[in-house]
């Protein structure tokens, strides 16, 4: 399942998009191509080429971290393996120290750019989603929010995917859960399982997002 392009559906309309994660830009590719002002966050150098490369002026390139509070010079650690995991925290033992980066909260962000409103929020950051959430300003809660869940990645961060998933319900989200299989090897094709309602419950080897509507 493409959960990106099933949030793509849910506006009719152009609007402002932050992408935590943006890696290549393939969720932000539609938004981009419908006029949307998007801001993307990636602080891997290769793939901050690489969105400039695709996309150039069209979009905001940050390259700083985003998590709960603020910091400088922390370790962004990347893989080998795979240009998608590169993280706050060495979750794979293909991860290596690369770069130092700064980190910024998104009520930091907002405030900074003086953006008035967001209509969809993407987080992917490989483990730091519930950080991230944690840091927004919710006066001006998002309508749509995509963000990904692993516990293998986030449980030595000391949460969980029913942790985020309440904190969601808590600010008066509706969750649908896209779940996939448990990932057999990071930078290869995954295998999507299904898509239900929150409550619900989940393979404990398994990853996915959660895609929050807006009451």
């Amino acid at each position: 399942m493409d959960e990106s392009m099933y949030c793509f559906n849910l506006f009719k309309k152009s609007g402002t998009m932050i992408d935590v994660g943006a890696h290549w830009g393939t969720s932000l590719a539609p938004f981009v191509n419908y006029g949307w002002n998007v801001y993307a966050f990636e602080p891997d150098l290769e793939n901050q080429r690489e969105l400039v490369r695709r996309f150039g002026s069209q979009i905001h390139i940050d390259s700083r971290a985003v998590s709960n509070k603020p910091a400088t010079n922390v370790t962004l650690y990347k893989s080998q393996q795979s240009t998608g995991i590169s993280s706050l925290s060495p979750f794979h033992e293909s991860h290596y120290a690369a770069i130092g980066v700064d980190v910024i909260t998104l009520t930091s962000f907002i405030e900074e750019q003086r953006i008035k409103k967001v209509d969809f929020l993407k987080i992917d950051t490989e483990g730091y989603d519930y950080f991230v959430l944690q840091g927004y300003p919710w006066k001006k809660a998002p309508k749509v929010i995509l963000c990904e869940f692993e516990n293998s990645k986030t449980e030595p961060l000391g949460y969980t995917f029913n942790d985020m998933a309440e904190f969601l319900l808590s600010k008066s989200y509706e969750l649908l859960i896209s779940e996939w299989y448990p990932v057999k090897a990071y930078g290869t094709k995954h295998e999507w399982k299904r898509l239900t309602s929150y409550p619900c419950e989940i393979d404990e080897n398994a990853w996915g997002n959660i895609i929050a509507r807006k009451r």
